[in-house]
C-alpha cells in the first residue's frame, strides 16, 4: 500500500511550520535600559574589586597591588586558566568511546510479513511477526580507535604547548603593566610634589603682584621694574605649567592600572633616599643572552614551532589504516526472541587513501610554516636585542639627565637661600624672594620629571 496524500501533505506542513519556528529565532539588539544596566553591573563589579590603602603606597605597594588588582591581567590568567583546562579536555580524546543507549519503539500495526518460494512462485504459509507493535531495546557499547588515539595523543600535545603561551602572553602582560606601574607613579608622585608646591606659593605669588602694584601707584618703585618682576613671576608659572602638562595624567594612569577607587584620596610616599638604578657593564653577547632567554615571546615562538612539528606527526600519522575495535552489550525485551540478550565484538580496519595522495603537499604546507616560524623567531630575537641595547642607551641618557637637573636644583636651593638671608637683613625684596621660590621649584619639578624618565627607562630594560 502506497503512502497517502494526507500523510505526505501533513509531513510537509509539518517541515515547513519547523523551518519557520527556526527562521524567526533571532536576537534583537539591546535597548537603551539593558545597555544601562550591562553597564552599572560591570561598573559594579569592577568597585566590588577596587580597594583604597591606609597609609601612602610606596613604588612596591603601587606595583603589588598592579598584580594583584588589574582587570587586564586578571582577564590574561583567566585565558591561561581555560587553556589549561581545554589541554587537560584534549586528554579525554585519547580514551575508548562508552556509549549506552535505549530505545522504545512503536508503531500502528504489527510488522507482518510471508515467505516466498524461489522454486515455485507464491506465497508460502502465511503472515507471521518477529516483533510487537512496542519494542524496547538497551545496549552498551565501547570503541576504540587506533587511528584516532594517535592524532589525539598529538592533538592533547599541541593544547598543552598552547597552555603555555598562555602562560607566557600572561607573563608577558604582567612585565608590562609593572612597566606602567612605575613609570605611572613616579610620574604621579612628581605631580604630587608639583602641587603641593604651587598651593604653597600661589597666595604669594598673588600677594607679591599686589604689592608691586600699590607701590607703583603709591609711585615708591619704577612702574618698569614692577611689570619686570610680575613677568619674571608669570614667566616662571608659564615654565611650571609647561612642566606640569607633561605630568598630567598620571594619577589617573596609575589608579587604572591598580583598579584604585576613584572617589578615594591616593597619597604616595617619597623615598627617604633618591638612589639611581645601577646596571652592571654588560657585553653584548651577555646582553642578548638575558634578553633571549628571558622574554616571554622567545618561549611563545619557541612554543609555536612545537606545534608545527605536532602538526607534521600528526599529518603522517593520518597515512596508517585506521582500526576500530567494538565490544558491546544488548538487551533487546522482544517476546519473540530465542535470545533476549546477547554479547557483541567487531573489528573493522579502513584506510583512506586519499590521505595518501595529499600527503606530498601536507607536507610542504608545514614545512613552510616551519620554516617561516624559525624566520619569525630570528627577526623576533634580532628586535628584543635592539631593544635591550636601546634601553641600555637610554637610561644612561636620563641618569647623565637626571644628575645634571639634579645639580641645578641644587644650586637653585642655595640661591633661593641666599635670597631669603638677604631679604632678612633688608637687602633684597620679597619679590625677588618669591622668584627664587618659583624657580627653585622650577628647577624641584624638572628634577623629579627626569627622575620619573630614569625610572621609565630602568622599567623597559627590566621588561
Amino acid at each position: 500500500m502506497g503512502i497517502s496524500v494526507q500523510r505526505v501533505l501533513s509531513l510537509v506542513v509539518a517541515a515547513f511550520a519547523a523551518t519557520l519556528t527556526g527562521c524567526a529565532l533571532r536576537s534583537p539588539p539591546l535597548d537603551a535600559d539593558q545597555t544601562a544596566s550591562i553597564a552599572a553591573q560591570i561598573r559594579a563589579e569592577i568597585g566590588a574589586d577596587a580597594r583604597a590603602a591606609s597609609r601612602p603606597l610606596d613604588v612596591h605597594d603601587a606595583i603589588a597591588r598592579t598584580l594583584i588588582h588589574n582587570q587586564e591581567l586578571k582577564a590574561e590568567q583567566m585565558a591561561r586558566l581555560l587553556a589549561e583546562a581545554d589541554a587537560s579536555l584534549a586528554t579525554a580524546g585519547m580514551l575508548p568511546q562508552f556509549v549506552a543507549s535505549s530505545q522504545v519503539y512503536a508503531r500502528n500495526n504489527l510488522a507482518a510479513s510471508s515467505s516466498a518460494s524461489l522454486s515455485s512462485p507464491g506465497r508460502v504459509g502465511g503472515y507471521a511477526v518477529s516483533s510487537e507493535r512496542v519494542s524496547r531495546s538497551q545496549e552498551f557499547a565501547s570503541s576504540w580507535n587506533m587511528l584516532d588515539f594517535g592524532v589525539a595523543y598529538f592533538r592533547a600535545r599541541q593544547a598543552a604547548h598552547r597552555s603555555l603561551i598562555a602562560a607566557e602572553q600572561q607573563r608577558r602582560i604582567a612585565n608590562i603593566l609593572v612597566e606602567e606601574t612605575r613609570v605611572a607613579f613616579w610620574r604621579a608622585l612628581a605631580l604630587q610634589k608639583l602641587d603641593e608646591g604651587l598651593r604653597r606659593l600661589e597666595a604669594e605669588m598673588s600677594q607679591s603682584v599686589a604689592n608691586a602694584g600699590r607701590l607703583t601707584a603709591a609711585g615708591l618703585i619704577d612702574p618698569m621694574e614692577a611689570l619686570s618682576h610680575e613677568r619674571d613671576l608669570l614667566a616662571a608659572r608659564r615654565e611650571i605649567d609647561q612642566t606640569r602638562r607633561t605630568l598630567v595624567g598620571a594619577d589617573e594612569q596609575l589608579r587604572a592600572l591598580m583598579n584604585y577607587p576613584s572617589g578615594a584620596p591616593l597619597t604616595l610616599a617619597a623615598a627617604a633616599t633618591v638612589e639611581l638604578p645601577q646596571v652592571g657593564r654588560m657585553t653584548f653577547s651577555a646582553l642578548a643572552d638575558a634578553a633571549l632567554s628571558a622574554r616571554p615571546e622567545i618561549r611563545q615562538a619557541a612554543y609555536e614551532q612545537r606545534i608545527t612539528a605536532e602538526e607534521a606527526r600528526i599529518a603522517f600519522v593520518e597515512l596508517f589504516p585506521s582500526v576500530n575495535l567494538v565490544l558491546g552489550d544488548t538487551l533487546d525485551k522482544n517476546p519473540v526472541l530465542l535470545h533476549q540478550g546477547w554479547l557483541s565484538a567487531a573489528a573493522r580496519v579502513s584506510w583512506q587513501l586519499v590521505k595518501i595522495l595529499q600527503y606530498p603537499a601536507k607536507s610542504s604546507v608545514i614545512d613552510g610554516k616551519a620554516e617561516l616560524d624559525r624566520q619569525r623567531a630570528r627577526a623576533l630575537a634580532v628586535a628584543v636585542v635592539l631593544q635591550a641595547q636601546m634601553s641600555l642607551s637610554r637610561l644612561a641618557h636620563h641618569q647623565a639627565e637626571y644628575r645634571t637637573l639634579a645639580q641645578l636644583a641644587g644650586v637653585q636651593r642655595r640661591l633661593t637661600g641666599q635670597v631669603e638671608n638677604l631679604r632678612r637683613v633688608g637687602r633684597a625684596g620679597a619679590q625677588a624672594v618669591t622668584r627664587e621660590r618659583m624657580n627653585a621649584l622650577l628647577a624641584e619639578a624638572r628634577r623629579d620629571a627626569a627622575y620619573g624618565e630614569v625610572q621609565g627607562a630602568y622599567a623597559n630594560l627590566l621588561t
